[in-house]
């Protein structure tokens, strides 16, 4: 997941718990390690190590992050793919995540738990049964269209500032320049995957440029090639890779000192991941008629416009981000003025 080309070394230092002063701003030069805490406050307050590839998530960046797993005889459980906690008992993720090679279908949805091989962040955690699965209908195995699906959980999430829905971007027009995908797949072609969430900022590209990647005679499933519901972004550095499916190609928009998450759509496929080829997402404003009528039809007392994105904003605004206290170095992707000039723009 979220392939580095380079190595990068990772650096754990150790710092003297202080007092921190939400409503700070903290310069971007170091004098001393006085500020460590202030800094680094939820990474260390949820063990945490900075991974070697990628860039860790901390914890309540991505509240509506889930991992889908399949328990196995023994108990344990395999993690997959990912998915969005979209409603207060709904995820959504990509269609071919709903059976593994073995044709299993997943059974729990785990949310707020940044490392999934050890208990030290569980503090925040929350695991619930799947009850139901509704792939796409157009979806078919082995094709590369369509490739959306909702899971229904067996109760409602425990709102919280850890474990929050996300808003989806139900409008046909993509205008941000950075997005960003979050995941625990592997980091590299053939490597293991990453027990820790894993981000990466990717810069959406024109389908006619993906092309040159992405050709029926290349890449099977992909007969009549990229369609208008396929979205490519890309990094030189860094890419999504296998484990990352299902998961939410993202963008933050600030909204009075808020920050709200919008998915703009859900990871489908690639090439080998590491080598800046760029990867393909299956956008989600094509399917919002089918997610709401969806979850209307079996049980979610939801309405037309319940993603409508000043709504959304506004419903779950008390469990979001605070700009004023984030630290500086966290390294947010968002429009910090876009809210207004997202919605409204004509």
């Amino acid at each position: 997941m979220l392939v580095a080309l380079r190595w990068l070394i990772a650096v754990v230092v150790l710092c003297e718990a202080r007092h921190w002063d939400a409503d700070r701003m903290l310069p971007n030069e170091r004098n001393s390690l006085d500020d460590c805490r202030s800094r680094f406050h939820e990474l260390i307050a949820a063990g945490a190590a900075a991974p070697a590839y990628g860039k860790p998530a901390l914890i309540k960046e991505f509240a509506h992050m889930g991992a889908i797993g399949w328990t196995q005889t023994d108990g344990k459980v395999l993690w997959h793919c990912g998915g969005t906690l979209i409603w207060m008992d709904y995820v959504l993720t990509a269609a071919h995540c709903i059976v593994d090679h073995r044709d299993v279908r997943p059974d729990i949805v785990r949310f707020g738990d940044l490392n999934l091989e050890t208990d030290d962040d569980d503090e925040y955690a929350q695991q619930y049964k799947i009850i139901q699965i509704f792939r796409h209908p157009l979806h078919r195995f082995g094709v590369k269209y369509h490739d959306i699906a909702l899971l229904k959980l067996e109760s409602s999430v425990r709102l919280h500032d850890t474990v929050c829905p996300a808003c989806l971007w139900v409008n046909d027009e993509i205008r941000f320049k950075e997005l960003v995908a979050t995941g625990w797949g592997s980091t590299g072609q053939f490597e293991e995957r990453t027990p820790s969430l894993l981000k990466v900022s990717l810069k959406p590209i024109a389908n006619s440029k993906c092309e040159t990647f992405y050709y029926s005679e290349l890449v099977r499933g992909l007969k009549t090639g990229l369609h208008e519901n396929h979205l490519c972004a890309v990094d030189e550095k860094m890419d999504t890779c296998e484990g990352d499916s299902g998961g939410p190609l993202q963008v933050k928009l600030q909204h009075h000192r808020s920050l709200t998450p919008f998915v703009v759509a859900v990871t489908s496929f690639g090439l080998p991941c590491g080598l800046s080829n760029p990867g393909v997402y299956t956008k989600i404003a094509p399917y919002h008629d089918w997610i709401v009528s969806t979850m209307r039809q079996n049980g979610a007392a939801v309405q037309d416009d319940v993603f409508n994105a000043t709504f959304c904003a506004l419903r779950f605004q008390n469990y979001r981000e605070d700009i004023y206290s984030t630290p500086v170095n966290k390294t947010h992707v968002w429009e910090q003025s876009g809210y207004t000039d997202h919605i409204y723009k004509t």
